[in-house]
């Protein structure tokens, strides 16, 4: 009988070991967190927050269109962007502008479209800008898509290195496989104020309600 009762006994222990070895290494298993630029995609209504005109932004093959602000206008700014610019607008006091422009295809796009879609479409888009402007900006915040009905955009923010003005821009691919960007960029051609952040949001998710492609 004394010899069951220590088998039993070193049998208990060797479980209990067995168990506290595996509680053990779970406590000191570490889940290591991914750090990501991509933020949750989100989904917004397909209504504009301010009111809009019937003043029309069409892309030269007519697979994409929007609708400008109230009271906007459109700007010729002659050779003073990029020739990929189609149309550029402007509030009345001159403070933000919105532009639209094509994205030329070719291999690193197309490499960064196949890989990650819109997300790749973004990430290539701010490389071209920080290449024209040999880093002078940054992102701000991360990529984030954007479903508005059967529509879907994937929309970033951009500061100057000194932070001192941000940028929005939207990317999408029309039904003719043609990459767009809409940007809403403040300006200061008057030294007006700069309008603020909430006015800027609503300002450029109301356009983007307007896009249609």
């Amino acid at each position: 009988m004394k010899n069951i009762k220590v088998y039993s006994v070193i049998v208990f222990k060797i479980s209990f070991l067995l168990v506290l070895s595996v509680i053990l290494n779970s406590c000191f298993v570490v889940k290591e967190e991914v750090e990501t630029d991509i933020a949750p995609s989100i989904i917004l209504s397909p209504k504009p927050e301010i009111e809009m005109s019937e003043t029309l932004v069409r892309s030269q093959k007519g697979d994409m269109i929007a609708f400008l602000p109230k009271a906007w206008f459109f700007v010729d700014l002659e050779d003073e962007i990029s020739p990929d610019a189609f149309a550029v607008a402007v509030n009345p006091d001159y403070s933000l502008a919105a532009v639209f422009t094509i994205i030329r295809p070719n291999e690193e796009v197309n490499a960064l479209v196949k890989k990650e879609g819109l997300i790749g479409l973004a990430r290539y888009s701010i490389m071209k800008k920080q290449d024209k402007t040999a880093d002078a900006i940054k992102l701000y915040g991360k990529y984030t898509s954007i479903s508005m009905g059967t529509l879907s955009f994937c929309k970033y923010m951009y500061t100057s290195t000194e932070g001192t003005i941000t940028s929005q821009s939207a990317v999408f691919i029309s039904s003719l496989g043609e990459f767009y960007e809409y940007a809403l960029v403040p300006l200061n051609v008057k030294n007006t104020a700069i309008a603020g952040v909430l006015d800027s949001d609503k300002i450029f998710h109301s356009i983007l309600t307007t896009i249609q492609y």
